[in-house]
């Protein structure tokens, strides 16, 4: 069933009519009709009711499907499609013959004045499923490469892309991080205590009920969208700072100083969330996206444009290097590892708003800056099972793999500024000798560990030569395809 097009497949075979036994008089009942049957009946067939339809025949040149809705037959005019998917959604190959669709009466059914002929095809109108709204920029330019914000194209529609505002959920997180780093009072080392704890009224929760025993890296906790670690760092940080900060990285919608905004609670526009991560993507300076390149008169003269604002830088290129490296956990083993399809490096972080209300993917390559993201208008739910690594991250995929086709694989480099350090992956400290949990981080210069972890004491649940392991992992993290929060 494609919740995105309002699509489902072909009915299955109608039940056989029931049979008559010789032996009673009355035949046995009629069976009841399948779930989602078409509707058949036309006394209450209105116009803002939405029925389950049947194609019966699509028409490639006029774009439209024939559609029977119980004993009427309507007609669908499918919508600008050519936005996003250019000469491959033609009726005909949106959905096949027998197809279920959900429709809705654009006008009353007609009657005809001669009993003879058939009434004239009922106009209706395809209910979609959740919108979505798609922004890609050019690192470099800034050009605005890609930009979709609604299911057709006809002027003066809601363009999503630049005009919705929607909470970010996780999506928000790197620029919390961002500023922790900016700040020298974090490293991707520092641990934090991911564990439940109120702030005042505030409670917030990790997926699932994630617990530990032992403080995780702050590289994990963004890898693994540990809630409760980015309210702690929030609150160190200090909320009006992050606000600040996101403003500087052009955030312009209003937000409030407090602990929610860790998880995304303020809502922003997809473009100017996107144009954040092209801050991150460019080495820290950030630059307006631009949508016009130029505009020429009727008599061919090219027409003066506004003046964009200059560029500022907001990150020094370390700093923008660290956490662009924090990222990329999230893709390598963290909540967005769907992304490794692109076989290439790629940064970036999933974003689920309370309730799966807002799916997000947003992240970068070396090149293009992308953000996808899906959503009902009007806030309602999507579903459980629906989350930014499922629901929104498959489009920014097949984005940035088309846009990416025939060009060069290119890693972010390391920028002066930025070196790497062998730490104990447990500790986040200096290992001992013979430590076999060597791992290599990255630090901004004079932020990198100086003290060295103590050799751990042995553990009374470690497996010996008489027996079997008793203990248990100290982390709990349940194994996540995808971002649900």
């Amino acid at each position: 069933y494609d919740k995105r097009h309002g699509v489902q497949g072909a009915f299955k075979a109608p039940p056989p009519p029931p049979t008559v036994d010789p032996k009673k008089k009355t035949p046995p009942p009629p069976r009841a009709p399948p779930k989602d049957a078409p509707f058949d009946g036309l006394p209450s067939f209105e116009t803002h009711k939405v029925y389950i339809g049947v194609i019966d025949a699509a028409n490639d040149e006029a774009n439209t499907f024939d559609v029977r809705v119980g004993s009427v037959m309507g007609v669908v005019k499918l919508g600008d499609y050519e936005r996003y998917n250019p000469a491959k959604l033609k009726a005909s190959a949106f959905a096949p013959r027998g197809a279920k669709v959900r429709v809705s009466l654009l006008s009353p059914p007609a009657v005809s004045a001669d009993p003879a002929k058939p009434a004239p095809r009922v106009p209706l109108r395809m209910e979609s499923g959740p919108e979505g709204a798609f922004v890609a920029i050019d690192v470099k330019s800034r050009d605005v490469l890609a930009l979709v914000g609604n299911y057709e194209a006809a002027a003066g529609g809601l363009d999503r892309a630049t005009q919705s505002r929607r909470q970010p959920g996780s999506t928000f997180k790197p620029i919390v991080y961002s500023y922790a780093i900016h700040s020298r009072r974090f490293t991707p080392a520092s641990l934090i205590d991911i564990n439940p704890k109120a702030f005042g009224d505030y409670k917030p929760s990790n997926y699932e009920g994630w617990t530990a025993k032992d403080p995780l890296r702050l590289r994990e906790v963004l890898a693994n969208s540990v809630n409760v670690g980015a309210v702690r760092v929030l609150e160190d940080v200090g909320p009006q700072n992050v606000v600040d900060w996101a403003s500087a990285l052009g955030i312009t919608t209003p937000m409030k100083p407090d602990l929610s905004l860790a998880l995304g609670s303020y809502e922003v526009e997809p473009i100017e969330l996107c144009a954040a991560y092209a801050t991150f993507a460019a080495g820290g300076v950030y630059d307006a996206p631009r949508l016009i390149a130029k505009i020429v008169g009727p008599d061919g003269k090219e027409l003066e444009l506004k003046q964009r604002p200059p560029a500022r830088r907001v990150l020094d290129e370390a700093e923008a290097y660290v956490i662009t490296s924090m990222m990329t956990s999230v893709i390598d083993h963290g909540t967005g590892t769907r992304a490794k399809a692109l076989n290439r490096p790629v940064a970036g972080k999933t974003g689920t708003s309370n309730g799966s209300k807002d799916t997000w993917f947003a992240g970068f390559s070396t090149d293009i800056a992308a953000v996808s993201w899906v959503g009902y208008d009007d806030g309602k739910l999507l579903g459980g099972a629906e989350a930014g690594g499922a629901t929104a991250l498959p489009a920014w995929v097949s984005f940035m793999k088309g846009a990416h086709d025939g060009k060069p694989v290119v890693d972010f480099t390391r920028p002066a500024g930025v070196v790497v350090v062998k730490i104990d992956s447990k500790t986040g400290k200096l290992p001992y000798p013979d430590d076999p949990d060597v791992i290599d981080e990255v630090f901004l210069e004079k932020t990198e560990p100086t003290d060295i972890s103590e050799i751990p004491e042995p553990d009374a649940g470690a497996p010996t030569d008489a027996g079997t392991p008793t203990s248990f992992p100290d982390v709990y993290l349940p194994p996540l395809p995808d971002d649900r929060r």
